[in-house]
């Protein structure tokens, strides 16, 4: 399936005054159009890169390298997002494929599947991305074999992608590659990320790679404004506090605390925390045991403790 091309206005989200055009293309259904976040907030500096990628896989002449792009950084940081959410307001799907280590890249390329009763092999999200002209997001690409990442290499070079029966199949305007790693692919030096894999440099002198952080705090503050207009600055400082202090323990492997929290666990967390108000007739504190429900409780036993001491240090602990 190919696309009609749209010009789409992005300057609200970059904060400009005049008209900012993008291509991208026409209203659509596709399933991998990921649903659009209201409140979802861009930063510009992590905007740039991506549309200059985009930018060049929906001009890229046959001959030209398609250069793909890798976000590193932190969990929780919001590299996914980023990408499904800038591609969901200029109507391109995206195909995710979540690298794991019981799962082959080349899963991506070719799969099994059922049709009329029958076992028969189809071509896999990436061969479909590649001939629909539509980016693919890799997630956690560090911790694939380096063997696996290999089919990638041709896919980056000349856009054309070999099966082992023969076929060579060749991007399509719009086709990119975006991976995301809690790593540059070098390796993890912090001792945080097991079971990520140190990559070739074949690879990663294929891609752009951008340093993806937490949020700047007073960006996140707005964030939450948005989701919790009704929350006061008195109500949110706390909050803010604690995720500051976990993200900070985070950074340092001997806290064990294996990864901040996100955005996404910090509003599960202000919501749940709503709805249990009551626990504090048990003589429990809602905001710290949501925060354990949404966020510490997923830990090591070691880590979940310290989370529960930073919240019950600005918090408070059992209420009397």
């Amino acid at each position: 399936m190919l696309f009609q091309q749209a010009t789409h206005d992005i300057s609200s989200l970059v904060g400009a005054s005049t008209i900012v055009p993008v291509v991208g293309y026409a209203a659509n259904q596709h399933p991998y159009l990921a649903p659009q976040n209201p409140q979802y907030r861009f930063r510009k500096d992590l905007l740039r890169p991506v549309l200059a990628t985009w930018q060049q896989a929906v001009t890229r002449r046959p001959h030209d390298p398609a250069r793909g792009l890798l976000l590193t950084g932190p969990s929780g940081a919001g590299k996914t997002s980023l990408v499904c959410q800038l591609f969901a307001r200029l109507n391109v799907p995206v195909f995710v494929f979540d690298a794991s280590r019981s799962m082959d890249l080349n899963d991506a390329i070719r799969t099994v599947g059922l049709q009329d009763g029958d076992t028969v092999e189809q071509y896999g999200g990436i061969i479909q991305a590649m001939t629909g002209g539509y980016p693919v997001l890799i997630n956690e690409f560090d911790v694939l074999k380096p063997e696996e990442a290999t089919v990638l290499y041709s896919i980056l070079d000349n856009g054309r992608c070999a099966t082992p029966d023969g076929q060579v199949f060749t991007a399509a305007p719009g086709f990119m590659v975006v991976l995301t790693a809690n790593t540059n692919g070098t390796g993890d030096e912090t001792g945080l990320y097991a079971g990520t894999r140190r990559q070739s440099a074949a690879l990663t002198r294929r891609v752009r790679v951008i340093e993806v952080g937490y949020m700047d705090i007073a960006d996140e503050k707005d964030v939450l404004k948005k989701h919790f207009p009704g929350m006061t600055d008195q109500a949110l400082d706390p909050i803010l506090r604690v995720m500051t202090q976990v993200r900070s323990a985070a950074s340092d492997p001997a806290s064990g605390i294996l990864r901040g929290i996100s955005t996404d666990e910090v509003i599960a967390w202000i919501q749940d925390a709503a709805f249990a108000a009551g626990m504090e007739r048990d003589g429990l504190n809602p905001f710290v045991e949501c925060l354990m429900w949404n966020y510490g409780n997923a830990l090591p036993a070691d880590a979940a403790a310290s989370v529960r001491t930073i919240a019950e240090g600005i918090f408070g602990g059992a209420v009397p």
